[in-house]
């Protein structure tokens, strides 16, 4: 029998393709393995309002772990299981270390709220192909900056997208005092969660609760924000597309994004139909 009885997808430039849609093909085979008893699982940097969307196409998908680990989700019963937030009085301190730079500023839980007159503008901040995500998903509001001085609150995860890769670095040199944890995404997005929050995390909080030995799963991932969860699974799997980084540090090289690599790895390495 096989070994593997969970295996963790990342979402974009893993399940999605590069048109950030999932193929019947990979749909197919996620239907496959629940039916064998396997568990497949979503671990995505999207908080759930951007993942509803997909639910619908992921029927037999029953937890999802979402802002980076940050949030455990049990589509089932459709409440939370886990939830780790970074504190009001730290988010007050992120955001007076950025103001008066263009930055696009993201706050993400169950909620995406965004500053309205950016959505137009994502192009500039590299993360154009999500624009209509977000006119269909956010919460947008006037100006981010006022928006959560008058409504102050914890969040699982806050990303900054900036217009180059130079300002995104002095953006982490500006927030490295804080007790947080930062990661690079897409070109130029810096991703912050709780110290000590991160996609690996979420997969020991996940196998915690379903009583399942992280060795018993399997990642498959294609940036640096999925190094954590990559290392924390018993069998690591990069996407073809994926970048050198992380090529280097998984067990096995899979199809990329736009070939069924999702399928392939279910296929393969979890029903262990290769």
């Amino acid at each position: 029998m096989n070994q593997y009885r969970l295996i963790a997808l990342d979402m974009d430039g893993t399940l999605l393709n590069s048109d950030k849609k999932i193929t019947p093909k990979t749909a197919e085979a996620i239907r496959r393995a629940n039916r064998r008893g396997k568990i497949v699982t979503i671990s995505t940097g999207r908080c759930i309002a951007e993942m509803r969307g997909y639910m619908e196409q992921l029927p037999d998908v029953r937890y999802m772990m979402c802002v980076s680990g940050g949030l455990l989700y049990d589509c089932g019963e459709k409440r939370i299981l886990f939830s780790d937030k970074i504190a009001e009085e730290i988010i007050g301190s992120m955001l007076e270390a950025i103001r008066g730079r263009d930055i696009m500023v993201h706050f993400l839980g169950l909620e995406s709220v965004v500053e309205r007159e950016k959505i137009p503008q994502m192009g500039r901040y590299h993360m154009g192909i999500y624009q209509s995500l977000y006119e269909e998903a956010a919460q947008q509001v006037e100006n981010i900056y006022e928006y959560f001085s008058e409504n102050p609150r914890a969040f699982e995860k806050v990303n900054f997208y900036h217009t180059d890769e130079r300002e995104r670095a002095i953006t982490k040199e500006a927030l490295c005092h804080l007790p947080i944890e930062m990661k690079y995404a897409e070109e130029t997005s810096l991703e912050c969660s709780v110290r000590g929050v991160n996609k690996g995390t979420g997969l020991l909080t996940l196998c915690r609760y379903l009583g399942i030995d992280p060795a018993e799963t399997i990642a498959v991932g294609d940036s640096d924000n999925d190094v954590d969860i990559l290392a924390a699974a018993g069998l690591s799997l990069a996407m073809g597309n994926a970048n050198g980084h992380i090529k280097k540090m998984c067990d096995v090289v899979i199809p990329d994004n736009d070939h069924d690599g999702c399928a392939a790895a279910i296929d393969a390495y979890l029903l262990g139909e290769s």
